[in-house]
């Protein structure tokens, strides 16, 4: 069975993603309200894992260990290094000298180009997005252990002991520990889990959804205004309203949806290539001050992030046509 609902909000939670990501680097004032839009949209990794631990749940029975390494190997992996090719050769032949997190001069001093390429391919710090690849990465490897609990009545007490470690944790702050950000993450794998093997929690209808998600923005702006962002209480708020638009959908976007169906179809190729693009529009906002700030810039930066990623796999289609899946995630 395909549930349509859940393709539409993955469409959904990779522009939540990018939206993130633009915000990031287009120029805000610190407003009160500008820092609640960057809180609100800060973390929605959240809800795209959350859909990744949902979408485990439906296609696990599919799968042998082995397979599923093949599959991932295949449609992920490959990929991953493939589109990394670019923001690699920057870093190895020196173009960039700078990193948020990485002493560049003492990796180069420590590591031949061989090694380098590893570090990278294993922290993901060569492009911004790509931290989240080698976090994804152990969920793959421990499939069996995933795949038992999803059948197990465990899975409930394995969720919630997962909460402790990754509310006290947080998640880091520049991304740089991929062990850390796996802790933060697995309890919404897990929820993920959950959420598919007892689809009947979310999918109810009434005048209710409409006041809980009133509620809920209601508390969340509130939070956002009143106490300082902290990915350990935005940890539980982001798994709520992932749990709402889990409901949304279910009750009102559960048709084919033709914008959100192409995001769902080209997810993981969005979130491997638009991080190029941020790059761009990050030296850009660097070097000229004239340009536009705020919520105009976000709209233009958001669109135009969102035009260029999407046409550039139609221009790499139409060179590798059908090698474009196997060499660059993309399937469509």
């Amino acid at each position: 069975m395909f549930y349509q609902y859940v393709h539409n909000l993955r469409g959904l939670a990779i522009l939540l993603v990018i939206s993130a990501h633009v915000i990031s680097v287009v120029p805000f004032d610190h407003s009160l309200v500008a820092d609640m839009v960057r809180s609100v949209l800060k973390n929605c990794t959240v809800i795209f894992v959350l859909i990744g631990g949902w979408l485990f749940s439906y296609l696990a029975s599919k799968y042998s260990y082995k397979s599923y390494l093949v599959s991932k190997l295949k449609k992920v992996v490959v990929p991953y290094v493939v589109i990394s090719i670019p923001a690699l050769t920057v870093y190895l032949l020196g173009l960039k000298d700078t990193h948020p997190w990485v002493d560049l001069a003492t990796l180069k001093e420590t590591y031949g180009y061989f090694g380098q390429v590893i570090f990278y391919l294993s922290t993901g710090a060569h492009l911004g997005p790509l931290w989240f690849m080698p976090m994804i990465f152990i969920f793959y490897l421990l499939f069996p252990v995933f795949k038992s609990l999803s059948q197990s009545r465990l899975l409930i007490y394995m969720l919630l002991f997962s909460l402790f470690p990754a509310v006290f944790l947080g998640r880091p702050d520049a991304n740089d520990d991929t062990l850390q950000s796996f802790i933060y993450f697995l309890p919404v794998w897990l929820i993920g889990m959950f959420l598919f093997q007892h689809r009947d929690t979310y999918q109810w209808k009434g005048k209710c959804f409409f006041s809980l998600v009133t509620l809920f923005f209601l508390a969340l702006l509130a939070i956002y205004s009143l106490f300082d962002w902290d990915s350990r209480v935005d940890l539980i708020l982001k798994i709520v309203a992932g749990y709402l638009l889990f409901s949304g959908f279910s009750n009102f976007l559960n048709k084919p949806n033709r914008f959100l169906g192409v995001m769902a179809d080209l997810s993981f190729y969005l979130f491997f290539i638009h991080g190029y693009f941020i790059a761009v529009f990050r030296g850009i906002f660097s070097r000229y001050d004239f340009l536009p700030q705020g919520v105009v810039a976000f709209i233009i930066v958001f669109f135009v992030v969102i035009f260029l990623s999407v046409l550039s796999f139609y221009f790499f289609r139409f060179i590798l046509k059908e090698k474009t899946g196997p060499l660059l995630g993309a399937y469509r």
